[in-house]
């Protein structure tokens, strides 16, 4: 059991990362919005043109809701986990440091 739980403290941090990042990979599949360009009717359309420089500026691929606050539960969770992941990490290397 000793070596189970040595093993989990090494490799918390890489497990951490990856279930973090598809955590926000997922997140980002279902809350954003993917605009095609299509240049044939940008080049020809005057309006399609207007309402595509508009858009452009910010990219093609934008997360839908206010840039300026987090709030989805989910992602302040992940964040949270890994501050605290962190956190004991670097406590248990000071640990191990002093020894």
């Amino acid at each position: 059991m000793r070596l189970y739980l040595s093993n989990l403290k090494r490799w918390s941090l890489l497990i951490y990362s990856m279930f973090s990042a598809i955590v926000t990979v997922i997140y980002i599949m279902f809350n954003s919005t993917f605009y095609k360009l299509d240049l044939v009717r940008y080049s020809n359309d005057i309006d399609y043109y207007n309402k595509m420089s508009a858009i452009l500026p910010k990219g093609l691929l934008q997360l839908n809701g206010n840039f300026s606050q987090l709030d989805s539960f989910l992602l302040i969770f992940v964040y949270v986990i890994g501050i605290l992941i962190c956190f004991i990490s670097l406590l248990y290397i000071s640990k191990v440091i002093d020894k």
